[in-house]
């Protein structure tokens, strides 16, 4: 029944390397610099993390300057805007929310250099393809720079990259399909960052879509502060991600996800890439043996069944954090009820319970 099936020597076990085509390189250069700074062989600097990863997409035809400069031009604005309104920027929480105000409010803020003032407008949430499956620059914060139109990937790492270039501290906190920012006042209070729609919102409004289970809360794996180093993590998570939908599958990949969990164990998104991997290895190579049935695998060929139970693993693990997968038509209803009116108060409440600590 199984004569057909090619013998275990003429099976390639391993996916076509895509290391010749043009453009790889990029990757592999931004790979060992994102690696530099996990080793602490170099700071961690995610101004420069986001831009390696983005540059190499596009093959190294960023603009660097003009990269720096949107960034530096922002955090001047958040400067200006605190000191014409009275409120002191050396302490920590007034730039935490005056670059929030950036990001989220139009403002009006006079010029030092002429007569009148100048408007700065809010960042929007950008609707189209958000998450990426047509074009994956939708995701980037060079993107979001050039157009201030972002979603839940770009916005939070510009506010992080803002807040690493004036000295401010804060962090990205993942829930289903999203992530936001969170920081702590001068007493410990915690505020959420919800730079989708421009609010302050509770854990309980994160935890209320119904895709954050305890259990996903227990394990860390969704609204747990991440630390500078596990968000480097994470950026090597999109260079993988990045390459994947440029070049397709290959060790590469898997190279990249592995180092994420080496420095960050639970990084959910590096285990979710891993799966894929797997499965498109595990397809690549069943199907040279004609895809029998995983009993035929188990006893002809144990190569090929390691590779199926790997995989198998690996989505247990998916599932054990706790992760459940939210439906982009059920997001993105999740997205609009931000602006329901019960959050617009949780928001102004929030807002003047901070503004106490900046003035």
């Amino acid at each position: 029944m199984y004569e057909n099936i090619p013998s275990t020597g003429s099976i390639y076990t391993d996916l076509p390397s895509q290391a010749g085509r043009e453009g790889t390189d990029y990757y592999h250069t931004a790979s060992g610099k994102l690696l530099d700074m996990l080793k602490g062989a170099t700071p961690c600097n995610l101004k420069e993390a986001v831009f390696l990863v983005e540059n190499a997409y596009f093959e190294g035809q960023l603009d660097r300057s003009a990269y720096n400069n949107s960034i530096r031009d922002l955090g001047t604005l958040a400067k200006q805007k605190a000191r014409q309104d009275g409120y002191n920027w050396n302490n920590p929480v007034t730039k935490n929310i005056m670059l929030f105000r950036v990001m989220s409010d139009t403002l009006k803020i006079k010029s030092p250099l002429q007569e009148g003032y100048l408007t700065s407008y809010p960042m929007r949430y950008d609707f189209e393809d958000f998450r990426g499956e047509k074009d994956w620059s939708k995701m980037f914060v060079t993107k979001l720079l050039a157009t201030h139109k972002g979603q839940c990937h770009s916005l939070p790492l510009l506010y992080l990259i803002l807040c690493e270039s004036v000295g401010a501290e804060a962090s990205i906190a993942y829930s289903p399909s999203h992530s936001y920012i969170t920081f702590k006042d001068q007493k410990g209070n915690w505020y959420n960052l919800e730079l989708t729609n421009g609010k302050i919102v509770s854990d309980a409004f994160i935890a209320g879509s119904g895709f954050v289970s305890a259990e996903a809360i227990r394990n860390g794996t969704y609204m747990a502060p991440q630390s500078p180093k596990q968000v480097i993590a994470e950026c090597l998570s999109d260079l993988a991600m990045g390459y994947a939908h440029k070049f397709g599958y290959d060790g590469f990949v898997n190279q990249c996800v592995d180092s994420v969990l080496k420095y960050d164990p639970k990084n959910l998104m590096a285990w979710m890439v891993k799966s894929n991997y797997q499965t498109v290895r595990f397809e690549y190579v069943v199907n040279q043996v004609g895809r029998p049935h995983p009993d035929i695998l188990k006893s002809n060929y144990p190569e090929i069944y390691r590779l199926l139970t790997d995989r198998n693993e690996t989505y247990r693990r998916v599932d054990a954090s706790g992760h459940r997968e939210m439906p982009p038509e059920v997001y993105s209803a999740w997205l609009k009820a931000v602006e329901a009116e019960k959050e617009k108060r949780s928001h102004e409440e929030k807002y003047q319970q901070v503004i106490q600590f900046i003035k």
